[in-house]
């Protein structure tokens, strides 16, 4: 407790930062994590969820549904999550000699950005990739010299934590005033997950 606060002040009906007047903007707590489950793209796929983890962000898949239909249960999860992470890796080819990627996450991709998310594509080299995911950044991926694209993967979690730490709270200072903390500052704590 700081001491500038006389004790009686923090009782624990004004200790609340929602009484306080601190709203929280959605943090980026839980990125879906769209990628192929083939052996080969294991490897890529791995890499991107230990980075994602070292931010400490929570991170779903499809690989889990509990027996539930794949679309309907995938979307759902991309509605839970604040960001959405897709690894396009090679999967048809075609006449070019380069190759498409997997369907499903061009559209966990499309459904993302529909709901407004964050959203990063990392591109394989050999995939062409049409619509939604040319429209944004992504990170292109070198399978010989994977290290730019996971840069490129931190480097933009770590500005998705720090544009969402900005808007982290909003401190009502009238509110705060009314609770019996003239010039308070802000407590900075976590909303619960979810």
């Amino acid at each position: 407790m700081p001491a500038a606060f006389p004790r009686s002040a923090w009782s624990a009906e004004r200790s609340d930062p929602v009484s306080l007047g601190i709203e929280y903007a959605a943090l980026v707590e839980a990125i879906f994590l769209s990628h192929s489950f083939r052996a080969e793209d294991r490897d890529l796929a791995a890499a991107v969820e230990a980075v994602i983890d070292s931010y400490g962000i929570r991170v779903f898949t499809g690989r889990h549904l509990g027996g539930e239909q794949f679309g309907p249960k995938i979307m759902a999860r991309i509605d839970e999550c604040d960001a959405l992470v897709a690894v396009a890796t090679p999967r048809d080819l075609l006449q070019n000699g380069r190759y498409t990627a997997p369907q499903w996450i061009l559209d966990e991709l499309a459904h993302a950005r529909a709901k407004g998310k964050s959203s990063l594509a990392i591109v394989h080299r050999d995939v062409d990739l049409a619509g939604v995911a040319t429209q944004h950044e992504r990170a292109d991926y070198d399978p010989g010299a994977a290290l730019p694209a996971l840069v490129k993967l931190s480097q933009t979690l770590g500005m998705w934590k720090r544009q969402h730490g900005k808007r982290h709270h909003h401190f009502n200072e009238r509110k705060s005033r009314a609770a019996g903390f003239p010039g308070a500052l802000p407590i900075h704590e976590s909303p619960p997950c979810r």
